[in-house]
């Protein structure tokens, strides 16, 4: 049996990653009939520029209203989607 050794993985990872901090994702889910959804709220009560960092392979994004309607395709470049979301805002988007 071989003992453990330092590897080149961190000591934790995700698969997305939301910044700032006062946007927050509240829910995160895989569609039925394919892709993702997940839903971002700004918490601080002020306007928020910020992105959503993905890794998992996405080849477009899209702006969805709460009920999963596709509203507007969205800039998605390097894994990154940019985001803006006005004071108690919930922004949803679909990730496929």
């Amino acid at each position: 049996m071989r003992k453990p050794r330092a590897g080149d993985l961190p000591p934790s990872a995700g698969f997305l990653e939301v910044s700032p901090a006062g946007l927050a994702l509240t829910s995160f889910r895989r569609k039925a009939v394919g892709g993702y959804e997940l839903r971002l709220v700004e918490t601080e009560g002020r306007r928020a520029e910020g992105e959503i960092a993905v890794h998992f392979p996405v080849r477009r994004a899209a702006v969805t209203d709460l009920l999963g309607r596709r509203l507007s395709e969205v800039g998605f470049a390097n894994g990154k989607l940019r985001v803006a979301a006005d004071p108690w805002k919930i922004l949803a988007y679909e990730l496929e």
